[in-house]
């Protein structure tokens, strides 16, 4: 089983999962909150002194960060992953990204970016389109973008700024028949790694994701 860590901030905090135990490093720490909890177990906490390993789920700013005696906070994945946000280049365009190559729902994702000080990726122009298209299209998986209409039916907004995205403008990103808003209940977009366009889905659904620094 291939597991990789990444430490967080202190701006969110885990829910815990009920059970802490003194475990001989972080790395058996994370293996075993793994085997114990399964999926269940994404994130944990390990104080390298007192060897205190405390199981974790899915980060929330609504969580307590953690304590002094908890120690430090990790996130726990089970596929390939950098160490940190990478610097990402197309054109004259470069931005900050890191691709979370884990499935959650579009609320999850968002909220796993903002516990990294980061938003999940916006595409406002070609470059920067591109770049996130040649990602998804290598990664072969669809995946979240930073556009919704949660708030209002049909006016999609970027996450970062609330900016309004034109469904109308020429060339769409949004597939032909997209966005339908398919009974009445998809309020969140993702890029197919198919076709590399738009789609809006249900925000339930679980898809890869991005998140981009200021």
């Amino acid at each position: 089983m291939k597991v990789f860590f990444l430490k967080t901030n202190n701006v969110c905090g885990p829910t815990r999962l009920g059970r802490t135990w003194t475990d001989t490093s972080l790395v058996s720490c994370g293996l075993k909150c793994r085997r114990m909890f399964s999926s269940d177990c994404s994130s944990f906490m390990f104080h390298k002194v007192t060897k205190l390993c405390t199981p974790g789920g899915r980060l929330s700013s609504l969580h307590p960060i953690p304590a002094v005696h908890e120690g430090e906070l990790y996130i726990l994945m089970s596929d390939d992953l950098n160490d940190k946000f990478s610097f990402v280049s197309f054109n004259n365009t470069t931005v900050q990204l890191f691709y979370f190559k884990t499935e959650v729902n579009y609320r999850q994702a968002l909220e796993i970016c903002r516990c990294f000080d980061s938003t999940l990726n916006v595409a406002k122009t070609n470059d920067k389109y591109q770049l996130f298209a040649s990602l998804v299209k290598e990664t072969k998986h669809d995946t979240w973008i930073g556009l919704n209409d949660i708030e209002s039916e049909g006016h999609f907004v970027w996450v970062d700024d609330k900016q309004e995205y034109n469904t109308s403008i020429s060339p769409s990103y949004f597939q032909g028949d997209q966005p339908d808003n398919y009974n009445n209940n998809e309020d969140c977009v993702m890029m197919r790694w198919s076709n590399l366009q738009l789609n809006d889905e249900r925000c339930d659904k679980t898809f890869y994701f991005i998140c981009q620094k200021p």
